[in-house]
């Protein structure tokens, strides 16, 4: 991954840190060079509570592989109200 790909993200999860109201560490697995971590986030008012699952591999002592995906269940519910309020 080239350094300004690292950049960016490390800004958008930055950002998305600073809005979050409460993060809470579900579960985290360790298994040999990889490691799985399952969280539950509240972002503010009104989207609700994401779920997030952040999978990282690592080689020759650094993180090689940073992989996150989100649950946007309630997400998708607060667009499908918005649009049927507009």
């Amino acid at each position: 991954m080239e350094r300004r790909d690292v950049a960016r993200r490390r800004r958008a999860l930055v950002k998305f840190a600073e809005m979050t109201k409460e993060a809470r560490i579900v579960d985290l697995v360790v298994e040999g060079n990889r490691a799985a971590l399952l969280c539950d986030c509240e972002p503010p008012h009104p989207v609700g509570k994401l779920k997030i699952a952040s999978f990282f591999s690592r080689r020759e002592g650094k993180i090689r592989v940073y992989e996150t995906l989100f649950d946007a269940t309630e997400l998708r519910k607060l667009q499908a109200r918005q649009r049927v309020g507009q």
